[in-house]
């Protein structure tokens, strides 16, 4: 079997997740926001050393379970995958009406730019 990169490298563990509400009031307070018709990406940079993801998608939003579902695990796969490159920032994102349409290519694609967006704007 060939030697991979170990799952537990590449995994979303849970000191990267932010789930204080002071956290999420931290960021809505004062942001680096990217917008697309899919999601809104909030963004504040963090004195942790690594980034940390937030999610924010309504039911309202999303219809029922199964699709809010469905955009968490986008949303968290897509972070996982960016994660080595992303700059200590801690993210929200909170999906739009169009992105229980769209299909996973589409949301993966959306998200590398937002979090490419967001990381310039924390930067400058």
């Amino acid at each position: 079997m060939p030697t991979t990169v170990s799952s537990k490298v590449r995994s979303y563990q849970k000191h990267q997740r932010l789930v204080s509400k002071a956290d999420f009031s931290r960021i809505f307070e004062n942001n680096q926001r990217s917008v697309d018709p899919l999601f809104t990406v909030l963004g504040k940079n963090n004195d942790l050393g690594y980034a940390r993801l937030g999610m924010a998608i309504s039911m309202k939003i999303a219809g029922n379970a199964v699709r809010r579902n469905r955009l968490k695990r986008a949303v968290r796969e897509s972070f996982r995958h960016a994660g080595d490159t992303l700059p200590a920032i801690d993210f929200v994102v909170m999906a739009k009406a169009g992105a229980t349409l769209a299909d996973r290519g589409k949301l993966r694609h959306s998200l590398d730019r937002h979090w490419q967006k967001v990381s310039e704007k924390c930067a400058a």
